[in-house]
């Protein structure tokens, strides 16, 4: 398959709700597009480099039509746009998506095990503008793609037993979870978690 040009990339990247106004910011959305597709095969696991050559120009075309047909363009269930910082791109700074596959990952698996009516991830990424607004701690795993926000539905144990998250974070009353991250994965794992061992919080 002929490689996509800069522009035909950049036309479909933004249809998938990624923010590019330079070239510095279309090749940040050509690495996480490309380190969190889960579509097919196009990729494999390790394909992340920030071009666009003929396997990625494929999984482009298959995001791309699975948007235009109203299914998800991140994996079978989620999309990139899912991960969009809330703030709508009135920060200057803000990438409005940022996603780290193994979190795609994960969540597919919390999805299949204790979601079957759907996952809705209700805060994925955040810039630091946001992140500071909404009171994130200062090296919140959401700054780095790497943490979900989801409706209470499992419980601490189940979602530890998965086996898939090195952070979990609970509401006291339920002992329901409301927060879930790869930090083991981040640029930013202060606590050392690892899925084995995950740092659990509770939340008013």
């Amino acid at each position: 398959m002929t490689a996509f040009t800069q522009a035909q990339a950049t036309d479909i990247l933004r249809a998938l709700g990624f923010r590019i106004r330079t070239t510095a910011e279309y090749r940040q959305a050509v690495e996480v597009f490309q380190g969190g597709y889960r579509l097919g095969p196009e990729l494999g696991n390790d394909r992340v480099d920030g071009i666009v050559g003929p396997h990625t120009t494929a999984a482009l075309a298959r995001s791309e039509a699975t948007r235009r047909a109203g299914g998800s363009t991140a994996s079978a269930h989620f999309s990139y746009g899912e991960f969009t910082c809330k703030c709508g791109g009135k920060h200057d700074g803000c990438r409005r998506i940022v996603v780290l596959g193994a979190l795609i990952d994960a969540l597919e698996a919390l999805r299949a095990k204790h979601y079957p009516g759907g996952l809705v991830v209700t805060s994925g990424y955040r810039c630091v503008a946001h992140n500071t607004s909404v009171g994130g701690a200062a090296r919140s795993q959401h700054l780095y793609g790497a943490a979900a926000d989801v409706a209470q539905v499992a419980k601490t144990s189940q979602v530890k037993a998965l086996g898939r998250f090195s952070g979990i974070g609970y509401k006291g009353s339920t002992g329901k979870v409301q927060h879930v991250d790869v930090r083991h994965v981040s640029p930013a794992n202060t606590t050392g978690s690892t899925t084995a061992s995950p740092a659990l919080w509770q939340y008013s």
